[in-house]
């Protein structure tokens, strides 16, 4: 009988999202292994990347569920550990370059800017007077950290208020954000917007 493939799953232990996917994965293969990040340690002398008594360079592939449960410069630093396992040969899902860009939600604006991908207004600035311009452009803005999911730390500022308690939400945003990602607000009541690819291919 042929070896089955030892898959690890990066994920969230006790989340159901990240449990499902690694009970799928023990169906298929016989193998169970959930991995958190925080876990992981890199030893570049022997050049191995562990989590517990495992090392993932042994491993045949790694299915990134969720690399961190709220994103930050910190999940970058994650996916850079992810590039040893792949240049020892480990299959990564999704490859840890293809996943940078993504993570900073600047650079993944301008990858797919620049590939000619339909981006809703966007405005990013360091500088308020641009800013309340750009909420005044739009009526109504939403202020976007750099790395959140979820909505986390966004709000959304209209632009008919008094001027000086636009200019102080804006300051407030900025205390935190020091470059502030600004989109138009879009009227999409109980929906979502999202996009789809396909082997590289953007549908729609």
């Amino acid at each position: 009988m042929q070896n089955q493939p030892k898959i690890g799953v990066i994920g969230i232990p006790g989340k159901w999202s990240s449990e499902t996917l690694a009970d799928a994965v023990e169906k298929e293969t016989g193998f169970r292994l959930l991995i958190d990040m925080a876990d992981v340690h890199l030893d570049l002398e022997q050049n191995i990347l562990t989590a517990g008594t495992t090392n993932l360079c042994e491993l045949d592939g790694l299915i990134v569920k969720k690399i961190s449960a709220v994103y930050s410069p910190t999940t970058l630093d994650r996916l850079e550990l992810l590039r040893i396992a792949e240049q020892a040969g480990v299959r990564v899902f999704s490859p840890a370059l293809s996943m940078l860009r993504l993570i900073d939600r600047l650079s993944c604006t301008v990858t797919l800017r620049n590939a000619d991908i339909p981006m809703p207004d966007t405005r990013v600035t360091e500088d308020i007077d641009q800013a309340i311009a750009a909420v005044h452009a739009f009526s109504s803005a939403v202020f976007k950290p750099l790395y959140s999911t979820k909505a986390r730390g966004m709000c959304i500022i209209d632009a008919d208020q008094p001027a000086a308690e636009l200019e102080q939400a804006v300051r407030e945003f900025k205390k935190e954000n020091p470059m502030m990602y600004i989109q138009r607000k879009i009227a999409l009541p109980g929906q979502d917007l999202g996009m789809v690819f396909l082997a590289g291919r953007y549908l729609g």
